[in-house]
């Protein structure tokens, strides 16, 4: 078990050395990011696709959140409008 952690660790030290990112890009996900970034001309080198990956994740987390909001109003007015149906018959 030794033996691989110490062969992971010296993987993740040869890629930051090649590219000189740190270890937390280190990730097929994020590297594919970076070829597209990288292929279809967003950026035109690491440091560039980093900067483009914190905006798109930026840029996801915001949307998330507006999507979050967007259920809570949609539900409350749903709340509001069952209430407002039901106190119709108390008035």
């Amino acid at each position: 078990m030794k033996q691989i952690k110490h062969e992971i660790e010296n993987t993740y030290g040869e890629f930051s050395k090649k590219t000189g990112l740190p270890r937390t890009y280190c990730d097929t996900s994020i590297l594919n990011r970076f070829t597209y970034y990288l292929d279809h001309f967003l950026a035109e080198n690491l440091k560039e696709c980093s900067q483009m990956l914190d905006k798109e994740r930026k840029h996801n987390e915001m949307m998330s959140k507006l999507e979050d909001i967007h259920e809570e109003a949609a539900a409350t007015a749903d709340l509001v409008e069952r209430n407002g149906d039901e106190n119709r018959y108390y008035r």
